[in-house]
């Protein structure tokens, strides 16, 4: 596996020869997982995804992103219509560290190195759970480790706190989306988070319908 660092003086953690004859296409099955880390802004993920399917013409085929503390973690997975060389993904990174709101890692594997990669362009259940509770400590991780234990996906995360006007209490808000496995039953997730609700002693705890059209970058 190859990957790639991209910053104000990117290094390459693997060498590409450029002899005669080496720079053969490769498979249709060479894949992109990009991770970008940055501060958030509006748009972030649009102006990401605007080089690597419009400038670049890969497919984007999964997404997940946390935005917590004002930084933002994307982990995108592209692929590719047709077989490309290694120089193309030379010139792949190259166009990548001109984005210099992020920190880009790149890294580029097979197909078959992505687990359950029919899994990525199934229809899933995709649902919101939106919480808002006086401030307490671990209530992201538990609540992670709640939803991973049921094997969901958490594509989206964010939250924030705001001081009680009148009290030295923080509320803690958040609102992630997440993909729900196929063979998960809703009483399954109804219990594990009323559980979760319970130990953490939560004030509020919603799951809704996910509708795209409430969400804004």
């Amino acid at each position: 596996m190859c990957g790639r660092t991209v910053g104000a003086a990117p290094t390459s953690r693997c060498s590409y020869s450029t002899h005669a004859g080496e720079d053969a296409p490769l498979s249709h099955g060479r894949m992109l997982i990009l991770t970008a880390i940055g501060t958030n802004r509006p748009g972030l993920f649009n102006d990401l995804l605007d080089i690597c399917t419009q400038e670049v013409g890969a497919n984007l085929e999964a997404t997940r992103t946390v935005v917590l503390a004002g930084k933002a973690c994307m982990i995108l997975t592209f692929s590719f219509s047709s077989a490309h060389s290694r120089s193309k993904e030379e010139e792949v990174n190259r166009t990548l560290e001109a984005f210099t709101d992020a920190k880009i890692i790149t890294e580029w594997i097979s197909r078959d190195e992505v687990h359950d990669f029919k899994e990525l362009n199934m229809a899933r259940r995709v649902m919101r759970v939106v919480m808002h509770t006086p401030d307490a400590s671990n209530l992201v991780l538990n609540l992670t480790s709640c939803l991973g234990a049921l094997n969901i996906d958490v594509t989206s995360l964010t939250s924030d706190v705001e001081d009680l006007e009148f009290s030295r209490l923080q509320m803690f808000m958040l609102d992630a989306i997440i993909v729900l496995p196929a063979k998960l039953s809703m009483a399954d997730l109804v219990h594990s988070l009323n559980k979760f609700k319970q130990e953490m002693n939560v004030q509020k705890l919603e799951l809704k319908q996910y509708d795209s059209n409430s969400i804004t970058d």
